[in-house]
């Protein structure tokens, strides 16, 4: 009679076959873990590329945020080296003997002085005496441009506008939205310093419009014959 019984061996090699020739179905896609894209060569360069956008992103800003700085330095230097000049017109015209009043007009036309003076595009002059009146304001004008030259209103910003309103998209999501900034008063902002100012000091303050623009403030002393007669305040440009 022939043998039947199959050792261990022959059925761990029978099972080893039918394995191999029926397979288990593979795990679907879906159920992969997080670490699985470790294995993916394309994962890893999407990864990678995304990291080194990031880096350029940040070494820009921290490369040109010095610059800003020296540009913000350069322009309230520049506001003071204004207002310092036009102190220097009127105690230039003013008279070497005789009462002199800013106020009541004493030996200087004020207002007309201050509107003979070529101030800058958009920067806003203001005269007080030395007790804080205000005697004479203009504002620099535009400068004409050449027939055919016409320059749009504002300058042009679509990068910038469309960051801040993602930015404000995504803020809003988070919280209630700030309230805006009241606009900027110039004759405020001067005659907050004009105090200070007529004690004999040139004063610089630093302020924002609503749109979020820089603005300047400068006030500076005139001197006639060793004393303070007034004090010239500028307030430049928004955003400049």
């Amino acid at each position: 009679m022939r043998d039947t019984r199959v050792t261990a061996a022959e059925a761990a090699a029978v099972a080893a076959g039918a394995e191999a020739a029926h397979p288990p179905p593979r795990r679907a896609r879906g159920r992969r873990g997080p670490f699985a894209m470790h294995s993916s060569p394309l994962a890893r360069k999407i990864i990678t590329f995304n990291l080194l956008g990031l880096v350029v992103l940040v070494a820009g800003v921290l490369y040109l945020n010095p610059f800003r700085d020296s540009l913000v330095i350069q322009r309230e230097g520049a506001v003071v080296a204004e207002a310092r000049l036009v102190a220097s017109v009127f105690e230039a015209i003013l008279p070497a003997t005789g009462p002199v009043s800013l106020a009541a007009g004493d030996g200087i036309d004020a207002a007309a002085t201050l509107r003979a003076i070529a101030i800058p595009p958009g920067v806003q002059a203001y005269l007080f005496d030395t007790a804080g009146v205000l005697v004479a304001q203009a504002t620099g004008q535009e400068s004409a441009l050449p027939e055919g030259g016409a320059l749009p209103p504002g300058r042009s910003t679509v990068i910038t506008d469309a960051l801040n309103a993602v930015w404000e998209a995504i803020s809003g999501l988070f919280g209630p939205a700030p309230p805006p900034a009241p606009d900027f008063d110039g004759e405020g902002s001067a005659r907050a310093i004009v105090a200070a100012a007529a004690e004999g000091r040139t004063l610089v303050q630093t302020g924002q419009d609503a749109a979020g623009r820089t603005i300047f403030s400068v006030a500076t002393p005139i001197r006639h014959r060793g004393a303070t007669i007034g004090v010239v305040a500028l307030a430049s440009a928004a955003g400049e």
